[in-house]
């Protein structure tokens, strides 16, 4: 910090004490004292910075504070009145940058003893330390303005905001080595809800069924696939699916338990979307079903039936499970 000279800002001059920790002229990566105990590495357009892009707001009336820096930074690093020293350390989530820019800012400016982690492909990450691995959670937490804002104008995905979220791991620095300080949060597993979704066994049975018979019999078009879009959202909204997950994944077991319900063929057209277009060439994805492509085409809709009916739940992995 102290042989960083502040950026000169055409509107602000040095007032803000602007110290970037990257090319100088990529100023919201920046490094900001906080007292001669705390400094703060920022990557911008995070709540509290008031350098870079501005997050999210929701309308509210919100001006960053130096609280919030401290809060919602990646990196804080702490030297406690002992010579203790420690390295707080935030994932991406609302409001924040992207994962990826995150990530990368994160593997630059993160001490050498800690390092971001990716494994088995599934989106999840660890922090490797010298105290073992550790879960990084995504933050969901945001300012108290910001999500009652939110939660005002009813947006959809409101429901993912919470003031608090746990999602900083903290650790300890012993000379070169770091080590983790308390409990992390564990990392979650998804899981079936068996007892749930047995409710719905012969119903969901029966509507695969039907579905692998009527998908090769659909003229399937884009015209024809935002039609079945659009009268399935009319529909949704309707009936508070767009504001209640509860209501929502109700909505989708009544279409799929119900074989003379209004919306079961337009819900067909949009399972066959989301499973044909993630598996074929953007140009090809309209094209007839194959008869090879049965198997992953039912395994596939198997995943969206437990995922719009919410038969999947979340729940921290066992030590040893697999």
């Amino acid at each position: 910090y102290e042989k960083t000279k502040p950026v000169r800002e055409k509107t602000h001059g040095t007032s803000r004490d602007v110290r970037p920790i990257d090319e100088r002229r990529y100023k919201e990566r920046r490094i900001a004292k906080i007292d001669d105990s705390c400094y703060v590495l920022s990557d911008g357009g995070h709540y509290g910075s008031g350098i870079g892009w501005q997050p999210y707001t929701q309308g509210a009336n919100y001006t960053p504070t130096t609280e919030d820096l401290v809060r919602f930074a990646p990196i804080v690093w702490r030297r406690a009145a002992d010579g203790t020293e420690t390295v707080a350390v935030r994932n991406a989530g609302y409001g924040s940058n992207t994962v990826a820019s995150r990530h990368e800012f994160l593997s630059q400016h993160m001490p050498q003893g800690i390092k971001l982690w990716r494994g088995n492909n599934n989106g999840k990450h660890w922090l490797r330390a010298a105290s073992g691995e550790t879960f990084f959670p995504t933050a969901t937490a945001v300012p108290q303005m910001i999500h009652d804002a939110a939660q005002n104008k009813r947006r959809y995905w409101a429901r993912w905001l919470t003031l608090e979220d746990n999602a900083t791991v903290t650790f300890r620095r012993d000379g070169a080595q770091f080590h983790l300080i308390g409990e992390a949060l564990p990392e979650p597993m998804r899981r079936v809800d068996k007892e749930t979704k047995g409710q719905y066994a012969q119903a969901i049975r029966e509507f695969t069924d039907w579905t692998m018979v009527i998908v090769p019999l659909l003229m399937r078009s884009r015209q024809t696939f935002n039609d079945a879009f659009v009268a399935f959202d009319a529909w949704m909204r309707e009936n508070g699916g767009h504001t209640d997950d509860t209501r929502k994944a109700n909505n989708y077991r009544t279409v799929i338990a119900d074989p003379q319900h209004e919306q079961r063929v337009n819900l067909v057209y949009i399972l066959a979307e989301d499973i044909l277009r993630d598996v074929r060439p953007w140009s090809h994805r309209y094209d007839p079903i194959q008869e090879q492509e049965f198997k992953p085409f039912r395994a596939a809709l198997t995943r969206q039936i437990n995922k719009r009916c919410a038969f999947i739940t979340y729940a921290p992995r066992i030590t040893g499970e697999k």
